[in-house]
């Protein structure tokens, strides 16, 4: 049964104790990304994702990696647009030194000046990385083109100016600020303890001093867009989307979980197998969604080689038509269903997914439910729940569009798109 709480230091806790394995995933989650910085701040979340491996009063950056490696465990982090985590996974006869180094690291970071230097340089390696991959260049431009000058439309990294403007001083004073016990949820999944893991954070993380709060985050608004932009790359990409209000209830997640499967997010999907596999028209063609605290949003990517980008985008086109016309079918609906309610089982096994799910649920709605839970929600949705979404997502003049790359991208303006 999962356990859910607030200790005294304000810590939120999530535990989801798993008898039948040996493993344990443990995620500390801070709600501070990308869109959570003001302009003199600009990259300081990833940046100190980075600078938080580089060592502690008590441990070098080996001793981190090390101590973790030993044990056949791992440790990893991520930043995104409204959240920073850091997470280990390994057996769970060591939970007690996941937690260690975990606590050591978001509460005595030493951000050492000469371990910032280095940094530096390798942070704007993968900015300079990001910036050469057409893919993610592109994505970039369609939030760009979405929400314009908005934080949400801001690199996650920021630009390499930014990070070369990064001094200690202010890295620290969002470092004491943001990583307060009051702003962390830890998440954790596997052969675990609850009482165990309560007492360590409460004893390892006093809420000592006021928690600093960041900026009010400022709702977006989806500017209307369509762009054909030029660049020096051997394929056209294509992005569409379109954005819409967060709902309360998780059955709506849930439905547009079902529509985006069927629709794209699977090689028996409309999209893979009409455009892919029948007409050869690309290598990659998927839908995506994205969840933030005040918008939501669902796209479509897609590259092709320059001469056939035409008929991609008509044929883009042409299917979100016939979703329109011809919503998902019963039998589509629950084939999707199956789709995801097989994975959910190869998810039961992995004490990662288990936590991430744990933090992605509450992050959404406030709160988490069982796996079989979810399962059972799953097999309520129906195919008028599908066709409702999808008429309300379906809008003309709804959707953003992309196309980026070699060539003349202009002359796709002529091709007819009426989303």
């Amino acid at each position: 049964m999962i356990e859910q709480g607030t200790l005294a230091n304000g810590v939120t806790l999530l535990c989801e104790p798993v008898a039948a394995t040996a493993t344990c995933s443990i995620g500390f989650w801070y709600p501070n990304g990308s869109r959570d910085e003001c302009a003199a701040e600009r990259g300081y979340a990833h940046f100190l994702e980075h600078m938080l491996f580089k060592g502690t009063a008590q441990r070098s950056a080996l001793d981190i990696a090390m101590q973790v490696d030993r044990v056949g465990g791992s440790i990893n982090a991520f930043t995104d647009k409204e959240t920073t985590c850091f997470y280990c996974t390994l057996p769970a006869d060591h939970a007690a030194l996941a937690l260690d180094v975990l606590c050591d690291m978001v509460s005595a970071a030493a951000l050492a000046e000469e371990e910032i230097a280095k940094e530096k340089v390798v942070v704007s390696n993968e900015i300079r990385a990001a910036e050469d991959a057409p893919d993610e260049q592109g994505y970039q431009l369609f939030l760009e083109g979405l929400w314009r000058s908005h934080p949400l439309a801001a690199r996650v990294a920021g630009v390499v100016e930014d990070v070369q403007r990064i001094e200690r001083e202010g890295l620290a004073a969002f470092y004491r600020r943001r990583y307060h016990p009051q702003h962390l949820t830890v998440a954790a999944a596997g052969a675990l303890d609850h009482a165990a893991l309560a007492r360590t954070l409460s004893e390892r993380l006093p809420a000592a001093g006021a928690a600093g709060a960041a900026p009010a985050r400022a709702r977006p608004r989806r500017h209307a867009a369509r762009a054909y932009t030029s660049a020096h790359y051997q394929q056209a990409q294509v992005y569409l989307g379109t954005t819409f209000d967060p709902p309360a209830e998780l059955e709506t997640y849930l439905a547009l979980t079902v529509l985006s499967t069927a629709f794209g997010e699977s090689m028996s999907s409309r999209l893979f197998q009409h455009l892919r596999e029948d007409q050869g028209l690309c290598y990659a063609v998927e839908s995506f969604r994205s969840h933030f605290s005040d918008v939501w949003g669902w796209g479509i990517y897609a590259n092709a080689m320059p001469e056939l980008a035409p008929r991609l985008l008509e044929a883009l086109n042409r299917e979100l038509h016939r979703l329109a016309d011809e919503p998902l079918s019963g039998a589509e609906v629950d084939a999707a269903i199956s789709h995801i309610t097989g994975s959910m089982v190869f998810a039961k096994e992995d004490m990662e997914t288990r936590m991430k799910r744990l933090a992605g649920l509450y992050q959404m709605f406030g709160r988490v439910i069982e796996m079989d839970q979810s399962a059972l929600l799953l097999r309520s949705v129906s195919a008028r729940d599908v066709a409702g979404l999808s008429a309300r997502l379906l809008q003309p003049g709804g959707f953003n569009l992309l196309a980026y790359g070699t060539r003349n991208m202009q002359h796709l303006r002529s091709v007819p798109f009426d989303w």
